[in-house]
């Protein structure tokens, strides 16, 4: 037998490292040893399996080799059939540089920057200019830019990486009328669960604040369309459930753009 082909035996008897492992520390979410280790403690079983499901629905490989991620998102709301409401959203991820922004636009003009590079993490109003934040990733933990309420499929890389958050699997979880396997996310002042279909992929996410005072504002995604891009399946349309919407409105959730691994530009991080 020749080194090369013992080698190649050798390759195939290894068992494969779980999706959700990979993904934690993987190679496009910058690669440490540590990681691994940090990614095995900090889930329980229960939250892996269901984790490790909607990898794969969502990519598997193609997900864990995600390097750059851009959206064009529109949230719009109507009444009675009369618009009455709609905001963009533009966003950036750089993972191996630890780079991302979101970008809230209404009427043209741009409301909110929210940014996190290596070099500090601050959002920016035309009213308040720009001020210092705290960026919510548990030290050490791959990057990944989602702030605890991130929908879509950067809310579900953000899974285990969030400082200071309980997550749990519950087996079957109902919201929106959708019954599945379901993760839970939960932090200071809010609650985030994502119910999967048999095949994986998240069909409805409901987000529940809780302000200062103790006032809660509830909104659910139900999604009903899907695109694949570059082999990563993305959750693009959803209609929107609010609590503070009266009964006579509709609301709806659209990716109208979407780019996996995009080279960006110098321009997408740039100073406001």
């Amino acid at each position: 037998m020749s080194l090369t082909s013992s080698r190649q035996n050798n390759r195939m008897m290894r068992p494969a490292t779980p999706l959700t492992i990979r993904l934690l520390r993987g190679a496009a979410l910058i690669a440490v040893s540590s990681c691994a280790v940090w990614a095995q403690a900090a889930l329980a079983p229960n939250v892996t399996a269901t984790l490790e499901s909607a990898i794969t629905a969502h990519g598997g490989e193609a997900l864990i080799n995600l390097r750059t991620y851009t959206e064009d998102a529109t949230v719009n709301a109507t009444v009675v059939g009369i618009s009455v409401y709609n905001l963009r959203f533009r966003t950036t991820v750089d993972f191996p540089g630890r780079r991302g922004r979101i970008e809230i636009w209404q009427d043209g003009k741009v409301q909110t920057i929210y940014q996190v590079t290596p070099q500090g993490t601050w959002s920016w109003s035309p009213k308040n200019g720009r001020k210092p934040e705290t960026p919510p990733i548990k030290p050490d933990a791959p990057f990944t830019f989602a702030t605890p309420i991130k929908a879509g499929l950067l809310g579900l890389l953000a899974v285990g990486k969030v400082e200071n958050e309980t997550l749990s699997a519950p087996d079957t979880l109902e919201v929106g009328g959708v019954r599945g396997r379901a993760i839970r996310r939960e932090g200071k002042g809010y609650q985030v669960a994502f119910v999967f279909g048999k095949d994986g992929l998240m069909n409805v996410e409901r987000t529940v604040l809780t302000n200062d005072k103790g006032e809660k504002t509830e909104f659910t995604l139900l999604y009903d369309t899907y695109k694949t891009v570059s082999g990563v399946k993305i959750p693009v349309g959803a209609g929107l459930q609010a609590s503070q919407m009266p009964g006579v409105a509709a609301a709806r959730f659209t990716i109208t753009a979407v780019a996996v691994n995009p080279t960006l530009p110098a321009s997408a991080f740039a100073e406001p």
